[in-house]
């Protein structure tokens, strides 16, 4: 055996074997109960643990001791960083995600959605992704395709004017890496080919995440029968 760490409190020491030409481990310890000084204990550790080792036992200078400090501290934060990789710093960043997709549901989609039932597709259009697979399951019709979407969407602003209300209201989401969906109501007052009509859509949307912002590559809405 070539060295024995020891943890006490007050002391700091250097056991190192000779000849080798380099120190083992530090230990930290501390004077015994019955007042022996440091040369006594010394012998005690190196007749105990390794008497059949020549060996020396040093004191550290105060520089030495400011050098394991900092080496302390940078071990402590070696372990803060360790924690920010770990469960709940994964934890804390999918929630943090979680909120940011929520916020430009209820802002940027919103502002989208409220648009084209203004007789404006265009917004709603820019959200929507570029790259294929797209799809719609819709209340009125179905689109499969960039071409379709184009058709489809530009249909609906030809039909929707005049919104007095609209309202998505969202009773569960989830974003898992770059793709996320939502599940809720559309509640919508709005003229229909110049006709005033008021109803409430169940819609399911996916989303994939393309470039660092949210696209919309899923709808499947149906009338909501109340």
């Amino acid at each position: 055996m070539k060295y024995m760490l020891l943890t006490y409190l007050d002391e700091k020491v250097w056991l190192a074997q000779k000849g080798l030409g380099q120190a083992c481990r530090h230990a930290t310890t501390r004077r015994f109960a019955d007042g022996s000084r440091a040369h006594r204990w010394t012998q005690y550790v190196v007749g105990r643990y390794v008497s059949h080792l020549p060996a020396i036992v040093e004191r550290r200078d105060e520089g030495e001791q400011l050098a394991a400090a900092r080496g302390r501290d940078r071990s402590l934060g070696g372990e803060h960083r360790d924690r920010d990789k770990g469960p709940h710093a994964e934890h804390a960043r999918r929630m943090t995600d979680r909120d940011a997709f929520l916020s430009w549901v209820k802002t940027s989609l919103y502002q989208a959605e409220l648009a084209l039932h203004n007789g404006d597709p265009s917004p709603r259009r820019a959200l929507w992704s570029r790259c294929d697979p797209v799809s719609v399951l819709g209340a009125w019709r179905n689109a499969h395709g960039q071409a379709e979407i184009d058709a489809l969407f530009a249909h609906l602003g030809r039909s929707l004017s005049n919104c007095t209300s609209y309202a998505h209201e969202v009773q569960a989401y989830d974003v898992v890496g770059d793709m996320a969906y939502t599940v809720g109501l559309e509640r919508t007052a709005v003229s229909v080919d110049d006709e005033p009509r008021t109803y409430t859509l169940r819609v399911t949307q996916v989303y994939r995440r393309e470039g660092g912002e949210w696209k919309v590559v899923h709808r499947h809405a149906d009338t909501l029968t109340e």
